[in-house]
Parts: C-alpha cells; sequence; structure tokens
C-alpha cells in the first residue's frame, strides 16, 4: 500500500508519525471510507444505466469537488458561495476535523457528527439509487449485456491457451486476446 508505505517513511525522514493522531485519524478515515462507498454505489448505477461513459462523468465529478473538499486549504479561504458547497461535503469535515486535530489537538465532534450525517445521507441515496437502477436493469434486460461481455471475456482467453493436443498444453500467457477483450467493451 503505497500510502502506508509513505506514511512510514515520514517518520525517518521527517521525523513526523502521522499515526500519532490517534484514534481521531481512524474515526475522520472511517468517515472518507464510507464517502468513498457512496460515491460508488452512486457511479455503478449510473454505469449500470447509462454505459461506461457515466464513468467519465464520475472522474470529472470527483476533480471538481476536490477543490472545495478542504483537502488542500482549510474552507475558510473558499468564497462564502463555495463554502455553502464545501459544507455540503462530508470530506470538508473530516479535513477540517484533522486540521483541528493536527494543529489545535482537539477532536471537533461538530465535525465529526456533520460529517457521519452527510456520510448517512449520501450512503443512503447512493444505495437507492444503484437498486432502483439494477430493478430496473434486470426488468429491461441490461445486464445480459454485461453478462454476455463477461462471457466474452472468459471464452476467449480460455479457448486461445488450450490447444487441443495435450502435449502442447502450456501456461497461460497474454496475447491477441487482450486487444479483442478490449474492442467487446465497445459492442
Amino acid at each position: 500500500n503505497a500510502s502506508g508505505s509513505a506514511a512510514l517513511l515520514a517518520i525517518p525522514f521527517y521525523h513526523y508519525s502521522i499515526f500519532d493522531m490517534g484514534l481521531p485519524l481512524l474515526a475522520f478515515f472511517v468517515n472518507l471510507l464510507v464517502m468513498g462507498w457512496a460515491i460508488g454505489l452512486l457511479v455503478s448505477g449510473l454505469v449500470l444505466r447509462y454505459g461506461l461513459g457515466a464513468e467519465n462523468l464520475a472522474w470529472v465529478a470527483i476533480f471538481a469537488v476536490a477543490p472545495v473538499s478542504a483537502i488542500y486549504y482549510p474552507v475558510s479561504v473558499l468564497p462564502p458561495s463555495l463554502q455553502v458547497v464545501a459544507g455540503l461535503l462530508p470530506a470538508s469535515h473530516v479535513f477540517e476535523g484533522m486540521r483541528a486535530v493536527l494543529f489545535e489537538q482537539t477532536f471537533r465532534t461538530d465535525l465529526f457528527i456533520n460529517a457521519v450525517a452527510l456520510n448517512a445521507v449520501y450512503l443512503a441515496l447512493g444505495v437507492g439509487v444503484f437498486l432502483a437502477v439494477f430493478r430496473a436493469a434486470r426488468r429491461r434486460g441490461l445486464l445480459i449485456n454485461v453478462g454476455m461481455w463477461c462471457e466474452r471475456y472468459v471464452i476467449i482467453p480460455i479457448s486461445l491457451t488450450i490447444n487441443r493436443m495435450p502435449f502442447t498444453w502450456r501456461l497461460y500467457k497474454p496475447g491477441i486476446e487482450i486487444p479483442l477483450s478490449i474492442g467487446t467493451l465497445a459492442f
């Protein structure tokens, strides 16, 4: 894990340990994970409904939200209109709370509770959207396309690796099936 390695390397090189933050770090980190789950469920639902083009929209949305999530600077430096937007994001409460732990050595329960409440709302929304889209996809037969793609992916590599003569059997080494599999995504 790259972030774990970076955290461990910071101890000898910078004489700083992020682990000194203790349980508040874990509490805020769990909030970031839950926010990721909510976004993941929402994006999975959108991809299931609209296809892989919706994945690009998800990446754009993440990069658009990052500047107002208080990752790099406090929410207080944002213009008032963007502070309102930042208040609607669990990540901004998490990073503000982590700053308080780091610089003021205090655990801001108000920021933690706000992050938990927003995560509960967004997680419920993500689950609801995903389940609604999944039900609609089952009714419309959209899951067949996903199944057909998986079937193509399984058939092509296996059939290309097994020669019908047992003395020529070998371990799987990728070849032409990689571009063929990527090509199946377009259809």
